[in-house]
């Protein structure tokens, strides 16, 4: 679409017309001046109108977009919003513990917030083959800090306290930013791909979160999943297959410059998936959903990841003692399936991991030791589209982490989630109500060494995520009602 309508070229003659008519009653001016001021105004805009046709281009073709009218730039706009409503139910004897509920608050939590604010901008560059990704998303994080006090500001030497203080914050971070360069000819079908963006492992994590049947996904995504690393990718891709081998800084190195820990600890890590499709199409296997008339669409897939780190001190605690910087290697490997079609859908993946840190520090005496980790993920989806625009579904999850870890008395975690989502207009305007339920207490995800990588799976801070804040006696469970808009 062009903008080239034909008011664009006479309004501004019009609105001269209508000025110098007021000037005529007011001042002696001629109406030959006028028809030369209108005509001179109507070739100006001819000119520009001409312009513009040979310029830029823009509308909406599922995308809002500006293009060059050659082809050879090309820039999407488009963005999500989704606003959710929690209630978290703990069961009170938490109360009953010395230091009260192991996260805060009480046995009933409910709270808004704005889940997910995303921007994003794609589009080509020269020509078609040469893509470029960037996306912005809004993060609602909690910020802690030390804060000091005098016991008494008039006595010094009385000493000081030692507080915690904690607040809100909200932020606007990158996400993805990315070239990709798709080759044709003899190679065509092949791909580099360098920046920032997922590394090509767990596919909960590689699907969109906007194509979720859950307002989240799990905890087995939670624990293992790479997120954002920097690096470069060489790929392939055509109707069946879909190979992806990465080079890059580490899992979960979003953001982090030259000399930071990650990429001052992280000497290589390698990441490779590999997916092929049986029936259907890649675009109907994108999401988790299927419509009442979809044809049968089903593939698998598979991927490996391996990272070696020197001088980590995220692992030197592992055994609660004392810990100085040690040496981390990481496996991990993955494989799911999927199949969709006729309303009804199945996914189910699987996902080890397999840590081994070296010279850990075991005591003040400076003895050493190796710690060894492996700990598996279980996640089983289904999902029945039972009227033409809703979806009912069921989800378990399951963590099966290793007792080496010490979080507390429990190495094993379930988690059911279960719900409906109703389609307005697709994943474009769709509704969610779920529930997600820990079938058991879940305070040892709470703790500083649970993550994969080290790092808290159920906290404060990221409870806006799953909604669950983490129990050390009885049932929790979170209850999720949203609303996604996307354009």
């Amino acid at each position: 679409m062009t903008f080239t309508h034909p008011l664009a070229r006479i309004a501004p003659a019009l609105f001269l017309s209508a000025l110098a008519g007021q000037a005529i009653a007011s001042e002696p001016v001629s109406r030959d001046e006028v028809r030369a001021v209108v005509a001179e105004m109507l070739a100006d805009a001819e000119t520009r109108s001409s312009l513009q046709a040979g310029g830029a281009t823009g509308g909406y073709d599922k995308k809002f977009f500006l293009a060059s009218a050659n082809g050879a730039f090309r820039l999407n706009f488009t963005g999500a919003f989704v606003f959710r409503y929690t209630l978290n139910f703990r069961d009170d004897a938490n109360a009953d513990r010395p230091s009260g509920y192991p996260s805060g608050g009480d046995d009933f939590n409910p709270g808004f917030s704005m889940r997910r604010s995303v921007l994003r901008f794609d589009g080509h560059i020269i020509d078609p083959s040469l893509l470029y990704n960037v996306r912005i998303a809004q993060e609602n994080a909690v910020i802690s800090r030390q804060v000091v006090t005098q016991v008494d500001p008039d006595d010094p030497s009385a000493g000081i306290n030692l507080d915690t203080e904690s607040e809100a914050d909200s932020r606007l971070r990158f996400d993805d930013i990315f070239f990709t360069y798709k080759f044709s000819g003899d190679f065509k079908g092949g791909y580099v791909k360098w920046g920032q963006y997922k590394s090509p492992f767990i596919k909960e994590e590689l699907n969109s979160e906007f194509v979720s049947l859950a307002a989240e996904r799990g905890a087995v995504n939670g624990f293992f999943t790479q997120d954002r690393a920097q690096g470069v990718s060489l790929g392939y891709e055509d109707e069946r297959w879909w190979l992806e081998g990465m080079i890059s800084d580490g899992l979960r190195t979003r953001n982090t410059p030259l000399g930071s820990t990650f990429n001052r600890t992280n000497d290589i890590a390698l990441t490779g998936r590999a997916e092929y499709i049986f029936a259907g199409t890649r675009e109907q296997l994108r999401d988790y959903t299927s419509p009442q008339d979809q044809a049968l669409a089903a593939n698998i897939g598979g991927a490996v990841h391996w990272q070696h780190q020197n001088n980590d001190p995220t692992v030197t605690k592992f055994d609660r003692s004392v810990g100085s910087p040690a040496n981390r290697s990481i496996f991990g490997a993955t494989i799911d399936g999927q199949v969709e079609g006729s309303g009804l859908s199945l996914y189910v993946a699987g996902v080890l991991g397999y840590t081994r840190a070296r010279n850990v520090v075991l005591d003040d005496t400076g003895a050493t030791d190796s710690r060894n980790f492996t700990d598996w993920g279980v996640t089983v989806q289904g999902s029945w589209r039972f009227a033409e625009k809703t979806d009912v579904f069921a989800k378990y999850d399951g963590l099966f982490l290793d007792s080496d870890r010490g979080l507390t008395d429990r190495d094993q975690f379930n988690f059911i989630t279960a719900g409906f989502v109703h389609y307005f207009a697709g994943h474009a305007a769709k509704l969610t109500l779920d529930t997600t339920f820990a079938t058991n207490h879940t305070v040892g995800l709470t703790s500083s060494r649970a993550g994969w990588l080290g790092g808290s799976i159920l906290n404060v801070s990221s409870s806006d995520a799953s909604g669950l804040l983490g129990t050390a006696r009885g049932f929790e469970a979170a209850v999720r009602l949203q609303m996604q808009v996307t354009f």
